[in-house]
């Protein structure tokens, strides 16, 4: 006979879901279904030393001295349940049919580990258990479903079954249960045999379903962009990566996506900040941390993407994936494969490079959600400020001088408290100096125009880096035959790939005209004085001279006149779109003396 266990105790409660409907369809015929149950169940229970501490109805209570041994018992009771004859007349009915790897009576089971009140019955003089264990154990329980196991995390650490290939194990995220303060991680396991079975998800009270906090400011523009997004997702697209430079407001954005798509998703939406992760484990633990996930003894990454799958129809922002790319997207594609109901919306510089990714470039803001986003952000360090028609010139040449990009913006705007937009616009010359805030909330990634091009920059190998700061010679946009050119990278990287590799980067732009025979490529002002000031001045007078060469070619190196002739409209328009860059040319080679580069250019 089983002594009872008392210290730390298992405690596992079980239930036949529809118990009620089966006595009403069956009669008197449900008592030898009850009966089968009931023989099983005592007999598992007495294979793996558990004591039965009580029954109601159809319901067991059973105390074990390990949770191994609890384990055990609920994983050997289903498949017992699964096998049993119950007989054609059970199995014909809607409880019991035989589908998705059910098959007989679906019994629900809950265990939960703790050192609950022990005490005799004074009427049976069994062991009899009391307390907040108890209470947890039911909760637990009652949260199954059918022919499911849930295990507290108490249950589940201290059971040692992580690993065990006799069992599937999923993660099931935080859950409220009902009347208990504290939340419970719960966990589904099943004997292997049974996997195939599916769940909906716990029937637990309310609980968090997410951890996007509420906007500090208010959301200017892009509501073109959080339209077509959440039209994209709700869809069935599963991988969305937000390209751009830092400062484009790709995180706000996100998370504005994720808030609006909150509503319609049952696994909630949840944010999570890669900009500190250096590798894949702490990329886990970041993932891990924003899911409210506590990670378990064996494998985290199998752990996390068990956690998405519990969840259901679930979205995850993966903010600045960036710098470990490579690391997020095997992540990434891991945890897409074991949820397939799972959402991810990532904001990088740079693609995941994921079959099924759809990659959507973040632009600056036009001039008009430019101005509104300036004069929003004036306004929370001088209240009151209007665009007035003597304001509107210099704050428009701000909005167009730093391209639209959000960030640039709200810290121009957050000058308005000591300078006048006039005065802003003057010392735009010395903008990394000028752009610089003195929140202390935000990394200096996000406090300063310069720690947002940093970081993009700190991301290229020396020969990327090069590129770029070559580019800076570049006034307005240019085609991949100007850069073949002008860039001199020896043989570290064709100037094709440097293009490609900075595009991917999100440094250089592609712009597109209906009329152009090949794209044309551009950077943000801001991004050239960045790039600028990276080349040291003999090598800013080489790029600059073959700069002026080049453009000196490309108007009549070889000859031709290109105001008269069949082709004069095409090389026109071509020479047009090169205006800024002739006109930089011609300056350059009049101040150094570049006579033939200088006469050449000046044709244009």
């Amino acid at each position: 006979m089983i002594a009872p266990p008392t210290g730390t105790v298992t405690l596992v409660f079980t239930d036949i879901q529809g118990s009620t409907a089966l006595w009403e369809r069956l009669g008197d015929r449900f008592q030898a279904v009850l009966a089968r149950h009931d023989r099983l169940m005592r007999e598992t229970l007495a294979a793996h030393d558990g004591y039965e501490v009580k029954t109601e109805g159809d319901a067991f209570m059973i105390a074990f001295a390990s949770a191994r041994a609890a384990v055990a018992f609920c994983l050997d009771a289903q498949q017992r349940l699964h096998d049993a004859d119950w007989g054609d007349e059970a199995l014909r009915q809607p409880e019991c049919a035989v589908e998705g790897g059910f098959r007989g009576v679906r019994v629900r089971m809950g265990a939960h580990t703790g050192e609950p009140v022990c005490r005799p019955d004074p009427t049976t003089g069994r062991m009899d258990y009391f307390g907040p264990t108890v209470n947890r154990a039911a909760r637990v329980e009652s949260a199954a479903h059918g022919g499911q196991v849930l295990v507290s995390a108490a249950a589940w650490t201290t059971s040692g079954q992580a690993g065990s290939a006799d069992l599937v194990v999923r993660d099931l995220g935080e859950h409220g249960l009902k009347g208990l303060k504290a939340p419970e991680h719960l966990r589904q396991i099943l004997p292997a045999a049974l996997a195939e079975r599916e769940f909906p998800p716990p029937r637990t009270a309310a609980r968090r379903r997410t951890n996007l906090a509420p906007s500090a400011t208010s959301f200017v523009g892009r509501a073109a962009e959080v339209a077509t997004l959440v039209e994209r997702l709700e869809g069935g697209q599963r991988l969305v990566t937000l390209l751009g430079p830092g400062g484009t407001g790709k995180t706000t954005l996100a998370q504005r996506v994720g808030a609006e798509l909150l509503p319609r998703l049952a696994g909630g939406a949840w944010f999570c900040d890669l900009s500190d992760a250096s590798s894949r484990d702490a990329a886990v633990a970041a993932v891990a941390g924003a899911l409210d996930v506590p990670l378990a003894a064996g494998d985290p990454e199998e752990q996390l993407g068990n956690a998405l799958r519990g969840r259901g129809r679930v979205l995850l922002i993966v903010d600045n994936a960036e710098q470990i790319a490579a690391d997020v997207a095997a992540l990434v594609a891991a945890w897409m494969a074991r949820a397939p109901d799972a959402i991810v919306l990532v904001t990088s510089r740079s693609p995941l490079h994921l079959a099924g990714e759809q990659l959507v470039p973040i632009d600056p803001l036009p001039l008009e959600d430019g101005l509104r986003l300036f004069v929003d952000r004036a306004r929370q360090v001088r209240p009151g400020f209007e665009l007035t028609d003597a304001l509107r010139p210099d704050v428009e040449a701000i909005v167009r001088e730093l391209d639209g990009l959000p960030l640039a913006l709200e810290l121009a705007a957050a000058r308005v408290r000591m300078l006048p937009p006039r005065a802003i616009r003057q010392r735009l010359e010395r903008r990394f100096d000028l752009l610089r805030g003195s929140r202390r909330d935000v990394s200096d990634r996000q406090a300063t125009l310069r720690g947002a091009i940093d970081g993009s920059w700190e991301l290229l190998e020396p020969a990327g880096q090069q590129a770029l700061a070559q580019c800076s010679v570049f006034a307005g946009s240019f085609t991949l035959e100007a850069a073949e050119g002008v860039l001199e990278l020896g043989d570290s990287l064709w100037p094709m790939d440097a293009v490609e590799l900075l595009m991917d980067q999100s440094l250089l732009r592609r712009v597109v005209h209906a009329d152009d025979q090949e794209p044309r490529y551009e950077l943000l002002t801001s991004i050239r004085a960045y790039a600028d000031e990276k080349l040291d001045p003999a090598g800013r007078l080489e790029a600059q001279e073959r700069h002026a060469a080049w453009f000196a070619g490309v108007v009549g190196g070889d000859g031709s006149d290109p105001l008269h002739g069949p082709d004069a409209a095409a090389r026109l328009a071509e020479l047009g779109r090169d205006r800024e860059n002739l006109l930089a040319a011609v300056e350059r080679s009049a101040g150094q003396g570049w006579a033939t580069s200088a006469c050449g250019a000046a044709l244009g």
